[in-house]
């Protein structure tokens, strides 16, 4: 070490390894240091020793360096403390050193230096700033959790607690600590979350439970760590997922309720083709006809009958792709009566993922007999429907075309170009000209009364013709009408036939007329005449001349009667 002055130093300070001792004068200079600073400040001392105090201070500390000389110069009798930043050896690192600063006096006791008597304090402040770190990065992940967390020690007393925890206890950090668990709240004690913090301590377990928070409105999922220095409890509000879990119960609940109050059999089927879920009917239908329940993990496919097999497969597969399989089948189960059902393959998803398929089989075996029933009768009723020459119709409530047989297709196609389809408005097929009249037809009828009537009509394509109308009411079962019946005939050669026949009848009337008062006149003048004439002065000869004069008169009175009746009768018969 160098010296510029004699300075009084104990040889344990000269001579250490821990404190560091360096002497300046009072202008700042460094006029003594000894092994251990020169150990640790090596790149601060020159060969020269001219080095100065402030020269081996960081910049920011020099205010600190003033501050404390200028006290000891004050008072010089007294030491002052201080921490400052100085530079390592080979290294842009700064070390934390503690100093004691003291006044170097002369014999007249005046000041004449200052004394710095010092310890590197660095690897302490590491290790306290790693900790402190630590400790600050614990707390605000301990604060900053969603979650509350609360650590109580053997003696039941608040060592850490969050923000979260607080407000559970309804009270603060600094109330927490002043006392034990017990004592925040008299009621805890006797609650679920006291009872398992004390089997926690006592069976020296951990274990999770769910339990209510009235003073919150909260369910809470309740974690607790044991540790021989205590436990540590996790407060998870779970409130939402538990009031989903309440509907999904409640949901699937109701689900089971509707699934197996229908008569339909319906099975969750995996994949695999095992059973994953059944209804009560399903479970029924197996016991029946295979004498034994289904059970949820077996086979699928030991419950389908040898001849449904290939199809069974072909729908699982379609269903397995995404689609859905429905048809009606004719089910004969272990030689019982056969049952139409209708059956169903669906594909059921959790997300995007096909994740089983839904079997169902409903029985329609009624329904169906009566629509093969239907079918039959509706073959009949179309056969005598197209026997006939008319054209027939079916017309509901609301106009809409119901039935309709070929004639009546065949006209509308011929004269507007259309084609009849059923559920069509029946006016789109009628003339615009009797439009009004059609409806009001229509209408009496659906009220119940019979309309007929003859009209001619003029169509786009035939032009001018003549037309029988006939429209009857339709009833139900329970006397409602449902409805009406339409004919319509084409009876233009009918009418004509009946209008020539009708003047045929006029030109007879005129001719029995003429015959009648016209010819028979003269003849009648004639007998009333000769009936006149005196007999007796007649010979023999004239007697017998006006004889017969008047028995040809008479004749041909007969004759023109004869004609006139005959007129009348074929007049008659024509008309009929």
């Amino acid at each position: 070490m160098n010296n510029t002055q004699n300075i009084e130093v104990p040889d344990y300070l000269k001579n250490s390894s821990t404190y560091l001792v360096v002497a300046t004068d009072l202008t700042g200079n460094i006029i003594y240091y000894n092994q251990a600073y020169s150990n640790l400040y090596k790149n601060l001392i020159t060969k020269d020793f001219k080095a100065t105090l402030m020269s081996a201070i960081h910049p920011a500390d020099t205010d600190i360096i003033i501050k404390a000389v200028e006290k000891c110069l004050q008072n010089k009798f007294e030491s002052t403390s201080l921490q400052v930043r100085k530079p390592l050896a080979n290294s842009n690192r700064y070390s934390w050193t503690h100093w004691e600063f003291s006044a170097i006096l002369n014999k007249e006791n005046e000041p004449e230096g200052i004394m710095c008597l010092g310890i590197d304090l660095t690897e302490n402040f590491e290790v306290f700033g790693n900790f402190k770190e630590f400790s600050e990065r614990v707390e605000t992940i301990i604060q900053n959790l969603t979650d509350g967390f609360f650590v109580l020690d053997s003696d039941w007393k608040f060592k850490s607690s969050n923000a979260i925890s607080e407000k559970y206890f309804g009270k603060s950090k600094f109330e927490l600590v002043e006392g034990s668990l017990w004592d925040i709240d008299s009621e805890i004690e006797n609650s679920n979350l006291g009872r398992e913090l004390k089997r926690s301590m006592e069976t020296k377990t951990s274990f999770q439970f769910t339990d209510y928070f009235s003073k919150v409105n909260q369910w809470l999922r309740v974690t607790i760590y044991y540790s021989e220095k205590g436990i540590a409890v996790f407060l998870r509000d779970i409130t939402t997922e538990h009031t989903i879990e309440e509907k999904l119960i409640v949901s699937e609940m109701r689900l089971n309720a509707l699934v197996n109050s229908s008569t339909s059999i319906n099975v969750l089927i995996s994949p695999d083709k095992k059973i994953m879920h059944f209804n009560n009917i399903a479970d029924k239908t197996a016991l029946t006809f295979f004498g034994k329940k289904l059970k949820e993990g077996e086979s699928f496919e030991q419950y389908v009958p040898e001849i449904m097999k290939d199809k069974f497969e072909f729908s699982i597969n379609e269903s397995l792709i995404g689609n859905e399989v429905t048809k009606e089948e004719f089910l004969e189960i272990n030689n019982t009566p056969g049952i139409w059902h209708k059956v169903s393959y669906k594909p059921v998803y959790n997300g995007k993922e096909i994740i089983g398929i839904s079997f169902n089989a409903e029985n329609i075996h009624q329904s169906k007999i009566i629509e093969l029933e239907n079918n039959y009768l509706n073959k009949i009723l179309t056969a005598l429907y197209n026997s006939s020459s008319y054209s027939k119709l079916m017309i509901s409530k609301d106009y809409k075309v119901i039935f309709f047989n070929r004639v009546a297709s065949a006209f509308v196609k011929r004269e507007f170009g259309v084609k009849m389809e059923r559920n069509g408005n029946v006016f789109n097929y009628i003339n615009n000209e009797i439009l009004p009249d059609f409806k009001l037809f229509i209408d009496q009828a659906l009220n119940g009364r019979i309309c007929q009537t003859e009209y001619v009509a003029n169509f786009p394509k035939s032009g001018k013709a003549w037309v029988r109308l006939e429209i009857y009411p339709v009833y139900d079962e329970n006397k409602e009408v449902i409805g009406v019946s339409y004919n319509a005939i084409d009876i233009s050669s009918r009418k004509l036939d009946r209008l020539t026949i009708e003047d045929q009848s006029k030109r007879l009337k005129e001719i029995a007329f003429t015959q009648s008062h016209i010819i028979r006149k003269p003849v009648a003048n004639m007998i009333g005449l000769i009936n006149l004439i005196e007999t007796e002065n007649l010979n023999e000869e004239n007697k017998f001349i006006l004889s017969k004069l008047q028995e040809s008169l008479s004749e041909l009175d007969n004759v023109i009667y004869d004609l006139v009746g005959k007129s009348v009768s074929n007049n008659q018969e024509k008309l009929l």
